[in-house]
């Protein structure tokens, strides 16, 4: 009787410190870093304006609830990787950043370029934009242990001029170009990648393209 006391004790004592080492076994965390269409403005359904249920992130939370991944949305509206006062390095973003930096995540999803192709902005989009997102990729490289990271190509757009001057106040940047959004942006996108060695996701491939959208890209999809 007293064996049979001391196996079973034995054993529950080895089921909790089996059970505990689970329980402490961190989740592996995902980063959605980016602009609008991180955040998830207009946000998309009745549970409020809190990025934690907005969003791409919310909905990619959900499908991995069972697998061991948290995800984390540091999405936020009207930031460009160009130069400006709503460039990721500005006041603007630059605290949104540096969390996602100190969170220090185990894979990161950049989805960034909206923004930067808006009218006033083209000369700088031209000019900038690698070399800032560059940078940006870099930052979160440098972590140690550093990141799986993928660049986002973002979906289509279908209009041109999206939030120009018919909009109460007027876009001070101008509307987004259509053109430069569909054709240039993934060009430039799938460039980086290569030159930087991460991993790309196409995300034109999941919407119906307009006609504006580059014809066939070479690009290889990729998973994390």
């Amino acid at each position: 009787m007293k064996l049979r006391a001391w196996v079973l004790f034995l054993a529950s004592i080895s089921f909790r410190n089996a059970l505990g080492v689970r329980q402490r076994t961190p989740k592996a965390k995902i980063a959605c870093v980016g602009d609008s269409l991180t955040a998830g403005y207009p946000f998309d359904s009745g549970r409020g304006p809190d990025a934690s249920v907005s969003g791409y992130p919310y909905h990619l939370q959900e499908l991995l609830a069972d697998e061991g991944y948290e995800v984390r949305n540091f999405g936020k509206g009207e930031t460009t990787v160009v130069s400006g006062s709503k460039s990721y390095r500005s006041g603007w973003y630059n605290e949104t950043w540096q969390e996602a930096l100190r969170w220090k995540p185990d894979r990161v999803l950049l989805m960034f370029g909206a923004n930067d192709v808006k009218e006033s902005r083209l000369k700088k989009f031209e000019n900038e934009f690698e070399d800032a997102f560059t940078q940006l990729i870099q930052s979160f490289l440098d972590l140690d242990p550093p990141p799986v990271l993928a660049l986002l190509i973002p979906p289509p757009m279908y209009d041109n001029n999206i939030y120009g001057p018919e909009f109460d106040p007027p876009g001070r940047a101008g509307g987004m170009q259509q053109k430069v959004y569909n054709q240039q942006l993934p060009l430039k996108l799938q460039e980086l990648a290569e030159r930087m060695q991460v991993s790309l996701i196409d995300l034109h491939e999941c919407f119906l393209k307009h006609e504006s959208c580059t014809e066939k890209r070479s690009w290889p999809q990729t998973s994390l």
